[in-house]
């Protein structure tokens, strides 16, 4: 599983199909090296939704970190902000999905 964190467009770059273009770099990449999923967390999934992404409700668990500090683990039913893009055969599964290895 390859995961997506902060997807950023600067304002004078807006507007020109950029996002969606990294977006499918991104999944030729994961594509490339074998990963059967891509994972990211997003409040707006219009973006996301459009590029084949969808919202999934695992219950989550991953280290709270602030300012470099752990603050310790959190666990949530459903953070209400994952989404997973599958590129191949696989569904994802139901269950908790642990977040405690490397940050991606």
């Amino acid at each position: 599983t390859l995961g997506v964190v902060d997807l950023c467009v600067s304002q004078s770059q807006r507007s020109r199909g950029l996002p969606g273009r990294l977006l499918a770099e991104v999944t030729a990449l994961a594509r490339s090296c074998g990963m059967a999923f891509i994972v990211l967390f997003a409040d707006d999934d219009r973006l996301y939704a459009r590029n084949g992404w969808a919202r999934v409700t695992n219950r989550c668990s991953w280290v709270r970190i602030d300012e470099h500090v752990t603050l310790g683990l959190a666990r949530h039913a459903d953070t209400g902000a994952m989404m997973v893009k599958a590129l191949g055969e696989h569904a994802w599964p139901d269950g908790e999905v642990d977040l405690l290895g490397h940050l991606f």
